[in-house]
């Protein structure tokens, strides 16, 4: 005769009666049940677990007259089987291991791509910021070549780093604007200019 056994997802609050080769499988995290019972002069008995490597196992009610000790009468075989023998009956409550909390994956940053563009052409002397068509993010300019008679002299940094403002010095006429976004000309500097920052999504 087919032993039947009773489980219990306890968190699911679900009970059904299965045979060992049809059992409810619960979601991960929840502790569940398992009733395995064995006559006294019987063999060893196997009970299919729903956890196939539990964090635990233990012997939750004794429904037995007689007594079941871990190791000599019941015990959990890998993988995923109570055994009970010797008149051992009971309901024992296996728990699964806690799933591991991954942290989330790093957003990776665009590739850093470089354009020249020319800033300050007509731009009559007044305060022209200009765009690098593909950047999002410009991370180093390079003076390339000065086009205009007024002298172009570089903002303190123009080398980005995260958090840190471009301030500009009085007497720069170029630099990057503070959301390292464009470069500036100003007071009749006109040049072309190499720049290099992280592509548009």
């Amino acid at each position: 005769m087919r032993t039947l056994t009773l489980i219990t997802i306890s968190l699911a609050g679900i009970s059904a009666y299965a045979d060992h080769d049809s059992q409810p499988w619960p979601r991960p995290g929840n502790t569940v049940t398992l009733e395995c019972a064995s006559e006294i002069n019987s063999g060893r008995v196997y009970c299919k677990s729903p956890i196939a490597d539990p964090l635990s196992v233990i012997l939750k009610i004794r429904i037995s007259l007689w007594s079941c000790i871990e190791g000599k009468n019941w015990g959990y075989s890998y993988p995923g089987t109570v055994w009970t023998e010797g008149g051992c009956s009971g309901i024992f409550e296996i728990t699964p291991r806690p799933i591991p909390i991954l942290p989330p994956s790093p957003i990776p940053l665009p590739p850093e791509v470089s354009v020249q563009i020319r800033c300050g052409k007509d731009a009559n002397f007044h305060h022209v910021p200009c765009s690098a068509p593909g950047i999002a993010r410009i991370t180093k300019v390079d003076f390339w070549k000065q086009k205009s008679n007024s002298a172009c002299i570089p903002g303190e940094r123009t080398i980005w780093t995260p958090g840190v403002v471009w301030p500009a010095p009085t007497e720069s006429t170029w630099g990057v604007t503070p959301d390292a976004a464009q470069v500036w000309i100003d007071r009749g500097c006109d040049g072309i200019f190499d720049v290099h920052g992280y592509a548009t999504r």
